[in-house]
């Protein structure tokens, strides 16, 4: 690996010198980054509507209801005169499904194994959906959903995190903390709310096929779908957008019409697995416990602890997290086929086992030793990761103008790394930013699927390449036919952990780290300032641990 140091150090000294000499270049070149491989100017449009007269006549049909479906449906509503979600399971559309109390739903989301489950929601997507409902915060705090500007406490091998970066001044960027049916339940009241969005409807039923539009070639006329008494019906559709998530139904449906006939989707297994245990406390829980920070049982904290792997020494991670009413997710998660833990004592075992390079505070197993008192709301969900796929619609040669994909059912990762919802909403202000730029067309125009994958792709090509840098490594892990963990993934791997070292003592690089972290103003580019390189291989070179 020494050549790769050798080369890097020879570009960080030109880049350097470009930076001393043109700064306005640099800045040029971070802006264009931000750009072309984030969603974040992107995001910082949505929620602006069109005027009612220059809305696109027909209907918006997103296939699919959860996530994705609800917030590609809520920017829809900016653009189109009707929007209908076709979404299978019925009990999505009773009362049930938009309820403030989210864990009392009798029913159970049939297709989504991590329902119940803790997400990692970035300071990204809470400006996203600040952005597409201005009672956001309110409906929030209405299902508790927490909403609050706590700098989480992340140790990878169990190393304190350095402080929250002065660049906020103590005012950092608000985020979410929640579980998936807590959020996903608070965004379909959000969505579906007849005064706010009266363009939006919800039926029960499966799509089945797309129409071919018979007048205008590469169009689709509309979709079919099979209802909940078995019917088939047809829906016209001005715009066709597959959310059904895993099951990735569009390239199905689109070769059955001569389309993406080269589409090779992309696919590795990195075999993860994790065990999600899920217990109660009631308020008067926190009373002893005064001597845990406060970011983790302050009356709006939502992390209480994430551990993650030094990849050389463990292949486990856990997470523990306060999420709505009084629960608390805690996550074993780990690559290949360990023991898992199923009970209380078994998870403290597992999390006093994990390898790390300082010892984990006691507050922590004051915590969880004293979780024991509300053992009997203790339930347990195993859940082993389906493979990571990707499918570069953008490469095809034949593409449908009136027809996208997006959240899952266009690349589907690893969810140890918390990522899915900012890839939804990264396609989400994507599809947006298009439906912008030709707001003075009343339809949909030619090439409008392809503009669309080409503007998402680069933007979600960091969602698929960067866990593969720490999952390749893994025995188990089952690549990309052809790909494996290449020296220049381990010099990369190598670059990121000397900056996580580097960000405890310096604040540049603790301020890189927390921006692309939460997904803020940044960009890859961030990683490699010329300043930045320069502090790294300064370090390595006179052996700065």
């Amino acid at each position: 690996m020494s050549s790769y140091f050798s080369q890097a150090a020879a570009c960080a000294g030109v880049a350097g010198a470009l930076y001393v000499t043109s700064p306005a270049i640099w800045a040029g070149l971070r802006k264009r980054s931000i750009e072309n491989n984030t969603a974040y100017f992107d995001m910082q449009k949505l929620g602006t509507s069109r005027e009612a007269s220059t809305k696109i006549p027909g209907t918006a049909v997103v296939c699919g209801g959860s996530i994705a479906g609800l917030i590609t449906a809520r920017v829809c509503h900016d653009h189109f005169e009707r929007v209908l979600i076709i979404e299978p399971e019925a009990w999505l559309t009773t009362e049930e499904g938009q309820l403030t109390e989210a864990y009392a739903q009798a029913s159970k989301r049939a297709r989504i194994m991590q329902y119940d489950a803790y997400h990692g929601f970035h300071a990204f997507v809470y400006s996203a959906l600040a952005n597409l409902f201005p009672n956001f915060d309110e409906e929030a705090a209405n299902s508790d959903v927490k909403v609050d500007r706590t700098n989480m406490d992340f140790r990878v091998s169990g190393v304190a995190p350095p402080p929250a970066p002065k660049y906020y001044g103590g005012n950092y960027p608000k985020r979410l903390w929640g579980s998936r049916r807590g959020l996903e339940t608070l965004l379909r009241r959000l969505a579906l709310d007849k005064k706010a969005y009266p363009n939006i409807e919800q039926v029960v039923g499966s799509v089945v096929s797309l129409v071919p539009d018979k007048h205008h070639s590469g169009t689709l006329a509309g979709v079919v779908y099979r209802d909940e008494t078995g019917t088939t019906r047809e829906i016209p559709a001005a715009l066709i957008i597959d959310a059904t998530g895993a099951a990735q139904a569009g390239q199905k449906w689109l070769s059955e019409l001569g389309y993406a006939q080269d589409l090779h989707i992309q696919s590795y297994n990195p075999r993860a697995v994790y065990a999600c245990i899920i217990m109660r406390v009631p308020p008067s829980f926190w009373d002893s416990l005064s001597h845990m920070p406060d970011n983790a049982r302050g009356p709006g904290a939502g992390p209480v602890m994430f551990l993650m792997p030094n990849i050389e020494k463990e292949n486990r991670a856990a997470v523990v997290v306060r999420n709505e009413h009084g629960f608390i997710h805690m996550i074993a998660a780990a690559w290949g086929s360990p023991d898992m833990p199923t009970t209380l004592d078994e998870y403290i075992a597992f999390v006093h086992s994990l390898h790390v390079l300082e010892p984990l505070p006691d507050w922590l197993f004051d915590f969880l030793d004293k979780l024991h008192e509300v053992e009997d709301t203790f339930t347990l969900q195993k859940i082993r990761q389906s493979p990571s796929s990707l499918l570069p619609y953008e490469k095809c040669q034949s593409l449908p103008d009136n027809f996208i994909a997006l959240g899952d059912a266009n690349c589907r990762i690893n969810p140890i790394y918390g990522q899915g919802f900012a890839k939804v909403v990264t396609g989400a202000s994507c599809l947006n930013t298009l439906l912008w730029q030709t707001r003075n067309d009343l339809v949909i125009p030619r090439n409008f699927g392809r503009k669309f994958f080409n503007l998402q792709a680069p933007k979600i090509q960091p969602f698929w390449t960067s866990p593969k840098l720490f999952d390749y490594p893994r025995p188990d892990t089952v690549p990309v036919p052809g790909e494996y963990d290449t020296q220049f993934f381990k010099f990369m791997r190598w670059y990121f952990g000397s900056i996580r070292k580097l960000a405890r003592k310096d604040e540049q690089a603790n301020l890189v780290i927390y921006r692309n972290g939460m997904m803020l103003d940044s960009a890859p580019i961030d990683l490699f300032h010329p300043l930045l390189v320069t502090k790294v291989f300064w370090r390595w070179l006179t052996g700065v641990a």
